[in-house]
């Protein structure tokens, strides 16, 4: 099968859209099978459970923000950053679960 110029144009137009939408459909069928994922917020990876609760797997450090065409050198190779990062889907409430107790969080998905 092969795309036309146009079609292969409109795709690469919207994958960063595209891929969002997979990742986040992914996440709330994984959930829904009852399965546990992981997901980092703020430089901490959490294990989020079907019920909703989330406990603290581990601290990690924090994303460094960067400009979609930026270009810097990571382990000493040089690369371009080309990719947008994707934006954080809204969703219903969920109640955080730590060592510290329990604390209501907002936002649900891959990237709350």
């Amino acid at each position: 099968m092969s795309l036309s110029e146009q079609s292969m144009q409109f795709l690469e137009e919207h994958i960063s859209e595209l891929a969002q939408s997979a990742v986040t459909q992914a996440y709330w069928q994984a959930l829904a099978a009852g399965n546990s994922v992981l997901q980092c917020d703020n430089g901490a990876i959490y294990e989020v459970f079907p019920d909703g609760t989330r406990t603290l797997v581990k601290t990690v450090t924090p994303p460094t923000a960067v400009t979609p065409g930026e270009t810097r050198v990571l382990r000493g190779v040089r690369t371009s950053l080309a990719c947008a990062c994707l934006p954080v889907p809204m969703g219903r409430e969920k109640h955080e679960q730590s060592g510290s107790g329990a604390a209501a969080a907002t936002g649900a998905g891959p990237f709350a």
